[in-house]
């Protein structure tokens, strides 16, 4: 049977009370015997006095007869007063045996045969009264006495004194103290009973209890260690249930132990744990890779003696700070591998106050600060070795358009007109590549100021406005409430003309492009819409990334870096900038910049 722990309290409380309970019960039941027996006993000891002062009263009254005969004068008031006291005895006789129609009966025949004799003395009385000789007197107290002696035998019938042998209490009292002696007895037996019932069952359940509690102990105890576990206990209880959840916690961390020490091991980054004095009591296998030495040597050794003696105080100091606030370092430092091979490193490091311990990763960022090294050098030879000699091909270009260096003829203007188109289409290339890494670089600072939305649209459409009446297209701001801004005027302007000139340039002929702006939950939002041919859904994710081209478009002329230059630019302003397109249907770029924070749109 599945018992939690309060139900089996439960059963262990009430087998010892039911067993009270019953024994109690059949004690009262007994008791109450014992009572009825007493009250029988005193009815019959009632009846028994009232029979031996019916014959006490009779013997009495015999005894006043004869003192009668001798002329006693007492005698004459006495009778009168034992015979009443007889009839009272005789009624209240009555009363005690009113359910015994046979004794009932024996014993009206005695109170008539005393009534008889009460008649007899009055009638005596009253002839002995009107007796005029000594010899009529003799003669009517020999007839009196004749009759007397019949009724007072009557009286005292063989009911009466029959009675009187049934009522003698002698044996029942007996049986009756004998009776109680055997319930005080068995009443003690009882409680001997309960007592050694109710330990026994209390003995048994600690016991039980308690072997369990050890089991589920035992099983914590191999937890800790790292040891099988015993078998999990049977039951439904609460410590069978404890002990289940402990079986069963202790799969889910032995499984994500594996799992960690899988993730440990083929790791590709370097993991150290350290002591207090910064040294090494564990390493993962990259470690014993990169260091070119086995975890067994590295092991005692310090975590600053695998550092670039430069960064070794560093390192030192970083650590050393955590203890104090627990807090995570990151740093970067020069790590010595194997043969001492210096290795550009991102330390990631964190300290356990409960462990006193310092876990500490390390990334191999080497190869990433190769790339920025060449891309430092990319960027100073685009900016030296070609932004330069461009600008000077560009100056020499406006001498020929200028005639400075005379003139040209019809093919030779054809070709002018190209070299100058393209020789501006590398600038822009170059300008946009070092705009990207200023950018990326975090180089790039912002000269903020409040601005009028409506003015900021304005002044970037009318920069635009020759392009679009070359294809008869009409830039449309629709008008809006008054919208303050805060942002760097000409990083703003740059990308609403990168936009405007985009929906500008992929918009059909003789169509509109249409601006509008508004508030949005506390953000200014500008929409820029198009009457384009819409771009296809998977590349509207993609038409932000670095030199990115939508293939429908792709004829068009463009560096493909406006728009990633225009989304980096707006998160430098905190917003953000998105699309929403349908083939066939135009586009809509829509930029969302914060408002001010001392804005109220109230």
């Amino acid at each position: 049977m599945k018992l939690t722990l309060l139900y089996k309290g439960l059963l262990l409380v009430s087998i010892p009370v039911c067993f009270e309970i019953a024994m109690f019960s059949v004690l009262i039941g007994l008791q109450e015997q014992v009572e009825r027996e007493a009250e029988r006993l005193d009815h019959k000891r009632q009846v028994n006095e009232c029979v031996n002062i019916i014959i006490r009263d009779v013997a009495r009254v015999g005894v006043m007869k004869k003192r009668y005969r001798q002329g006693v004068a007492e005698t004459e008031q006495m009778l009168p007063v034992l015979i009443d006291n007889l009839l009272r005895t005789f009624s209240k006789l009555e009363g005690l045996i009113k359910d015994d129609p046979d004794l009932l009966r024996s014993v009206l025949l005695s109170k008539q045969a005393v009534l008889d004799a009460k008649d007899e003395f009055r009638n005596v009385r009253t002839d002995l009264r009107k007796a005029k000789s000594v010899d009529e007197v003799n003669e009517i107290l020999l007839t009196s006495r004749k009759r007397l002696d019949a009724a007072l035998a009557s009286a005292l019938n063989a009911g009466v004194l029959d009675l009187a042998n049934k009522t003698e209490p002698g044996a029942d009292l007996e049986k009756n103290v004998k009776d109680r002696h055997q319930i005080t007895l068995l009443l003690r037996y009882a409680l001997w009973a309960s007592v050694i019932l109710g330990l026994s069952l209390a003995t048994y359940y600690s016991r039980s209890l308690t072997m369990r509690i050890m089991r589920v102990k035992e099983n914590a105890a191999r937890f800790a260690n790292r040891e099988p576990l015993l078998s999990a206990l049977s039951g439904d209880d609460e410590i069978a249930q404890l002990d289940r959840a402990l079986h069963e916690a202790t799969s889910r961390i032995e499984a994500a132990m594996r799992k960690e020490r899988a993730i440990l091991e083929n790791a590709t980054d370097l993991i150290f744990s350290l002591d207090d004095d910064l040294k090494i009591t564990s390493a993962n296998p990259s470690a014993e890779v990169t260091t070119g030495q086995w975890a067994p040597q590295l092991i005692g050794q310090s975590f600053t003696s695998l550092i670039a003696p430069d960064d070794a105080s560093l390192v030192s100091e970083k650590l050393r700070q955590m203890v104090a606030s627990t807090n995570r370092a990151e740093f970067e430092v020069v790590f010595l591998g194997e043969n001492e091979e210096p290795l550009n490193v991102a330390v990631s490091a964190s300290y356990s106050l409960r462990d006193r311990s310092f876990y500490c990763i390390l990334h191999d960022v080497t190869a990433q600060r190769q790339m920025e090294s060449l891309r430092q050098e990319v960027v100073a030879m685009i900016t030296h070795d070609l932004r330069t000699p461009l600008q000077t091909i560009l100056s020499y270009l406006g001498m020929l358009r200028l005639g400075m260096l005379g003139n040209l003829n019809e093919q030779g203007n054809k070709l002018l007109s190209l070299t100058e188109k393209e020789s501006k289409r590398m600038a822009t290339l170059i300008d946009g590549v070092l705009t990207l890494e200023k950018l990326r670089t975090g180089n790039m600072s912002l000269n903020l100021s409040r601005i009028d939305l409506f003015d900021l649209l304005d002044a970037s459409a009318k920069a635009l406005e020759l392009v679009a009446r070359g294809k008869n297209i009409v830039i449309e701001i629709e008008p809006f409430e008054s919208i303050e801004i805060e942002g760097d005027r000409m990083w703003l302007e740059q990308i609403l003309i990168n936009i405007i000139s985009n929906a500008v340039k992929y918009s059909p002929r003789d169509t509109e492009v249409t601006i509008k702006g508004r508030i949005v939950d506390k953000n200014a939002e500008i929409r820029v819409q198009d009457q384009g041919p819409g771009i296809p859904p998977d590349d509207q994710m993609k038409i932000f990334d670095r030199f990115h081209r939508v293939s429908a478009t792709a004829h068009k002329v463009g560096s493909g870096l406006g728009l990633n230059i225009c989304r980096e630019l707006i998160l430098l302003h905190n917003g953000s900038i998105t699309c929403e397109s349908e083939l066939g249907s135009g586009s809509t770029f829509i930029i969302v910049l914060p408002l001010p924070a001392s804005f109220d749109e109230g």
